[in-house]
């Protein structure tokens, strides 16, 4: 009746009085879950001392489908086992979630689709979580829901680090989250002003972006613009020098 990636809660109709007994318990069997595997062995859940008719076999393996049986018991003894009953657990976690590409207001994220065992149910969809980007918030804002183990997530907030999981949903249920993934995006830079010029060099300086988090301004670039051409000028990747000098334009221009 209800399942996760690594239990699942079984309910079934009482058995029948056997010349007068009514049963005093039920036990429930399973198997281990892998393709071609009938041996159905394992006690998953003991009520042999409870006459409930429902019970949660934990312990379970995320994305396999297991094999269960059930057996009542009463002063007797244990009489035949049920039917069987097929079920999967939910998917397990994605893994290798990672960024592919990042602005200072979004990031393209992947992650590689988890393996279900035999005839388990297949992850259908993925939910993608992230939290604010403030430290200490929850990982419980929905970025993205759908099949593809791609998302762009937008309007973020430049200079945050943002923390990410992402879990898979299948027949089953919603199955486990990933391990965190955590990626800041670049605050953006308040405009360059220029504060010296001649005829040539031309002295540029500009100040440090403000940040909301712990993201550190590691370099700045610095791009010409003519008839809607960028051309690198400077490229300060690995330096915070905030201010830099061009010798090499020309007069007029």
């Amino acid at each position: 009746i209800h399942q996760t990636a690594t239990t699942v809660t079984l309910q079934w109709a009482p058995a029948a009085a056997d010349s007068g007994l009514l049963p005093s318990g039920y036990i429930v069997y399973r198997n281990d879950g892998l393709p071609g595997s009938y041996s159905m062995d394992m006690v998953g859940y003991d009520g042999s001392s409870s006459a409930s008719t429902s019970g949660t076999i934990s312990g379970l393996v995320a994305g396999r489908e297991y094999s269960f049986v059930v057996g009542a018991l009463n002063a007797a003894g244990e009489g035949d086992v049920s039917d069987v009953l097929r079920q999967s657990t939910a998917p397990a976690a994605p893994t290798l979630l990672q960024s592919v590409s990042q602005t200072s207001t979004s990031i393209t994220l992947s992650w590689v689709a988890p393996i279900a065992s035999g005839g388990a149910a297949q992850a259908s969809e993925y939910i993608l979580y992230r939290d604010t980007g403030i430290e200490g918030s929850s990982i419980s804002i929905v970025a993205y829901r759908g099949a593809s183990t791609f998302a762009n997530i937008l309007d973020l907030v430049g200079g945050r680090v943002y923390s990410f999981v992402v879990s898979a949903v299948s027949t089953a249920g919603e199955g486990a989250r990933s391990e965190v993934f955590s990626q800041g995006g670049s605050a953006v830079p308040l405009p360059p002003v220029q504060f010296h010029q001649t005829q040539s060099p031309i002295s540029l300086a500009w100040s440090e972006p403000e940040t909301e988090s712990r993201i550190v301004t590691t370099g700045y670039r610095i791009y010409g613009v003519e008839n809607s051409m960028r051309t690198l000028l400077y490229d300060g990747t690995d330096s915070t020098t905030l201010e830099w000098t061009n010798y090499g334009l020309r007069s007029g221009t």
